[in-house]
């Protein structure tokens, strides 16, 4: 299960995920994850948006930014660390992690030496 924040604005409540298909719309847009903070004026509202998507696919980025803007200045580190470390995780599952267990997973082999 992947990890989730649920957050309420305005009296109605929110789920935040990522998905490998909210990730990869994230990705489409021309992003990645450092943009997070190295272009935070651009990136920011679509990273949120991407997390919103999955659980409430009509949300428009206005109202993830009204959202966003909602936040205090203390909250929004901490909300975006959280994002990051969903994204993180959803990533990962893609590309494998060397410390997981192989066991009850395919195996294969290369047919040529080296990397």
């Amino acid at each position: 299960m992947n990890k989730q924040i649920t957050l309420t604005h305005e009296g109605k409540t929110y789920t935040l995920e990522f998905t490998r298909a909210t990730a990869g719309d994230f990705i489409r847009q021309g992003f990645g994850i450092t943009d997070i903070y190295d272009k935070a004026p651009i990136a920011m509202i679509p990273f949120i948006h991407c997390a919103f998507k999955s659980k409430q696919s009509q949300m428009s980025k206005a109202k993830v930014e009204e959202i966003y803007d909602s936040f205090s200045d203390k909250q929004k580190p901490k909300f975006v660390a959280a994002l990051v470390s969903m994204f993180t995780d959803t990533y990962t599952s893609l590309i494998g992690d060397e410390k997981g267990s192989d066991e009850g997973n395919v195996t294969w082999e290369q047919n040529w030496d080296g990397e």
